[in-house]
């Protein structure tokens, strides 16, 4: 009887990880397949259908065929960001949009990476202002530490990579910092934006798809399998949020394809009064 119970959970949990869609077809292909089978001492194909199960069974694949259909035609949806945060289960690696502060401790692991932006000369000011999130990270784990972290940032970048004009190094260059920066978690500094005479500070998207691509190529030698990236683009960058998240994930899908050793990605909204927040996402069945 035991078995029996355990067998039956394992099928409750694999229905549970099943999007809809997928129920309604194996409950269709049930219903169709016992309207033509009848028990006596042994399963046996009968002669006599059993039409209500045959109408059942063709009511439930029908509703499948619908849920594709609305599947298809649904590109984008609208979806309700909370603190508990939606997960995206994608390649064996789960993705977790989520409301909330990227210096919140628990967000870290012991194998984690956080992405902090900076801007191209790896100087930023911001690193003080406890509205960025820069600033909020070492505001919080590195308060007395913060000249010794704008010196390392710095001096880490310019071992890392080369100037190109004006002390400024190109957008995407993305660094990890050393001792004593790296007890709580480890900690990458990427170049997001760019100030321009005219315009201020700017992004652009091939940016973030080299910060992505540059996170997971500087972790794939460490024992890291989680980031924690908050929405790059999306403050001085002036990238629309939506815009920005979709964006991110799309780079995320590709590079998990490319790399195998991160499990998770953790994208953190900040919302500063951690109300749930409307998020438009791309319908990820279309990729």
């Amino acid at each position: 009887m035991s078995d029996d119970v355990k067998q039956l959970n394992k099928i409750l949990d694999t229905l549970k990880e099943m999007p809809l869609g997928r129920i309604f077809l194996f409950i269709g292909v049930f219903f169709l397949a016992f309207s033509f089978i009848q028990y006596d001492d042994k399963l046996i194909i009968s002669k006599n259908i059993n039409y209500i199960s045959l109408y059942i069974g063709l009511s439930f694949i029908l509703m499948f065929i619908i849920t594709c259909i609305f599947s298809i035609f649904k590109q984008v949806s609208s979806q309700r960001i909370t603190v508990r945060g939606k997960k995206i289960k994608t390649k064996n690696v789960e993705i977790l949009l989520q409301i909330g502060n990227i210096e919140d401790k628990t967000l870290y692991t012991d194998n984690s990476v956080i992405v902090l932006p900076s801007n191209t000369k790896f100087d930023d000011d911001c690193i003080t202002d406890s509205k960025s999130a820069l600033g909020s990270f070492f505001r919080t784990h590195y308060a007395d530490k913060i000249d010794i972290a704008k010196t390392t940032i710095t001096e880490t970048a310019r071992i890392e990579y080369k100037y190109i004009t004006n002390d400024n190094f190109e957008l995407g260059s993305t660094i990890i910092l050393p001792e004593p920066f790296n007890n709580i978690t480890t900690v990458a500094i990427s170049a997001v934006t760019t100030r321009l005479q005219r315009t201020g500070f700017t992004t652009d998207l091939r940016a973030i798809s080299l910060i992505i691509k540059n996170i997971f190529e500087l972790t794939s030698d460490k024992r890291i399998d989680t980031i924690i990236i908050p929405v790059l683009g999306s403050g001085h960058g002036g990238l629309d949020i939506n815009f920005a998240i979709n964006f991110i994930l799309l780079n995320v899908r590709y590079n998990i394809q490319q790399h195998h050793h991160i499990k998770n990605v953790k994208i953190i909204i900040f919302n500063e009064d951690k109300k749930p927040k409307k998020i438009k996402l791309i319908n990820w069945k279309l990729l």
